[in-house]
């Protein structure tokens, strides 16, 4: 599966399951995570999806070192079974 393959059978699967994945388009802002996932208890988490071998560049490097400083989680995401175990993780929920 490429990158856009995984991160829309992920996306079916959290409106399966009531979870709220976002796409937030940041204008200029190369680099910026894919999707940003709204958990309950407030909890946010941005994933990067990546190709099975796909390269992290620095610009998304550099977003991940921010967000991590600010608290959040982030993820860099190569297949669709792995964003759904971090979605779960990070939500505490027992998903299909």
């Amino acid at each position: 599966m490429n990158e856009y393959q995984i991160e829309q059978a992920f996306v079916r699967w959290c409106k399966k399951n009531g979870i709220l994945c976002l796409k937030l388009v940041a204008l200029s802002r190369r680099g910026f995570p894919d999707r940003t996932l709204l958990l309950p208890h407030g909890v946010v988490v941005f994933l990067e999806f990546k190709q099975p071998k796909g390269r992290v560049r620095a610009h998304q490097k550099k977003y991940e070192a921010i967000l991590k400083k600010l608290g959040f989680a982030h993820h860099y995401v190569r297949s669709v079974e792995e964003a759904k175990e971090i979605a779960k993780h990070h939500a505490n929920i027992q998903a299909t």
